[in-house]
This record gives structure tokens, sequence and C-alpha cells, in this order.
């Protein structure tokens, strides 16, 4: 969902490893410019999948 290599456009996903504290900083930080997040945790009650991130 590029139109130029390497940059990202709104509505794009975004794979997070680790579902932490950070992690979920970056999601409340990327939701209002239009990405979408997917986290990659063993922890189904990590912060970041709190804030409407995909849990895997």
């Amino acid at each position: 969902m590029s139109d130029e290599e390497g940059i990202l456009m709104p509505g794009s996903f975004i794979g997070l490893l680790g579902g932490g504290q950070l992690a979920r900083m970056l999601i409340l930080a990327g939701h209002p410019l239009g990405f979408r997040f997917v986290v990659l945790d063993p922890d189904s009650e990590a912060p970041a999948s709190q804030v409407g991130a995909r849990h895997l």
C-alpha cells in the first residue's frame, strides 16, 4: 500500500513484536495517522492489546 518504495500510506498494517508499554504508545500515536497494528505477544492481556490492535 505505498505509492513510493519504503513509504507507508494510511491504512497500512504495522506488525509489532511484543505488546508492552512502548508498543501501546506507538499504537496510540499511529491510530490518529490512520495506521493499523498487529501485535505478536504470548500474553493476550498485553498493554498493546488493550488499545485496539489485533493480537496474535
